[in-house]
């Protein structure tokens, strides 16, 4: 997720509120939203970092954690994990995946990186 400037001007947009706030929700890669971050194409980045994923170059960037503890798993009432605290990701391996390519040369969206054998139900295109 990631918030937008102006692309004309590079500020952010106009508005009559003396704070104002234009949120526009966009999904790239982490090393996307980086240089994104860098070139302030963007304002802010919600991105995911951890043991099992690869590790990035942060300098010059503010960071603070808005969530911490591992994987949340979001799922409608009548699932069948719905009634359990914890899920080891294991189990997921067999939930239907939706992965895609990124931009150029970025990493692939895919299911989670310790996952053996996922089962990918749908692959969108970049």
């Amino acid at each position: 997720m990631s918030c937008r400037r102006d692309p004309l001007s590079g500020a952010p947009h106009p508005h009559p509120h003396p704070h104002p706030l234009i949120v526009e929700f966009g999904e790239a890669s982490l090393p996307t939203q980086l240089r994104q971050l860098r070139a302030h194409r963007i304002d802010v980045a919600v991105i995911g970092v951890g043991p099992d994923l690869p590790a990035y170059e942060f300098e010059g960037l503010r960071r603070d954690l808005l969530l911490g503890g591992g994987l949340l798993l979001a799922v409608p009432a009548n699932h069948r994990f719905a009634d359990r605290g914890a899920i080891p990701v294991t189990e997921l391996r067999d939930e239907p995946w939706i992965v895609g390519k990124g931009l150029r040369d970025d990493p692939q969206f895919g299911a989670w990186p310790t996952l053996d054998h996922p089962r990918i139900a749908y692959a969108a295109r970049g």
